[in-house]
């Protein structure tokens, strides 16, 4: 195993923030251990080990925590997890179905509530960090964005209370809370 400054869990990394992320990462000397949701974009670079995985689907959430544990096992120690992949969908409240709301909130809350739930022992054992990333949206609330910014402020309650209880294990708990940035989720919203 080559000499790493550690291993750090990055999901969503088609594009945005979490593919920029992992280049960060990489450039730092980490090993990635990455989810992707359409298209691996790191399918040659030696130092990502990617996996597809839909937040939306446990069973695929199960195999991620699964496929990291592996690599866990096998000397890769997790020392951060950040937890990245997110979609934005809105639309006016009165107009927007239901099910709209479900599928934001499977993609933005649930799922990264079952993968830390998944992969929390692991950092409690490397005395790790989880970055959540958050938004604006989850302090300040827009229009027309409401499942969305619903979900962003579901993770700040969270992201606040998981930090109290990993506290005394030595876990960092840490929300980025960030503003507009100009990335494909919001083409992919529009679409």
């Amino acid at each position: 195993m080559k000499n790493y400054k550690g291993v750090a869990v990055v999901t969503g990394v088609d594009s945005g923030i979490g593919k920029s992320l992992c280049n960060l990462f990489v450039n730092k000397g980490y090993l990635i251990i990455a989810s992707y949701l359409e298209e691996n974009p790191f399918k040659d670079a030696p130092s990502v080990f990617a996996k597809k995985m839909d937040l939306r689907i446990e069973l695929e959430i199960e195999a991620f925590a699964s496929f990291v544990k592996e690599l866990f096992d096998k000397g890769y120690r997790v020392n951060i997890l950040i937890n990245n992949a997110g979609i934005a969908l809105g639309g006016p409240i009165e107009n927007t179905p239901l099910k709209i709301f479900r599928e934001v909130f499977e993609v933005n809350f649930f799922g990264l509530v079952s993968l830390t739930q998944k992969l929390t022992p692991l950092l409690i054992q490397s005395k790790g960090m989880i970055i959540n990333i958050g938004s604006m949206a989850g302090l300040i609330a827009m229009p027309f964005l409401s499942p969305y910014v619903s979900t962003k402020f579901a993770l700040e309650g969270f992201t606040d209370s998981l930090r109290r209880e990993l506290s005394p294990f030595g876990v960092k708990v840490v929300l980025l809370e960030v503003g507009g940035v100009n990335t494909p989720i919001w083409e992919k919203a529009k679409k």
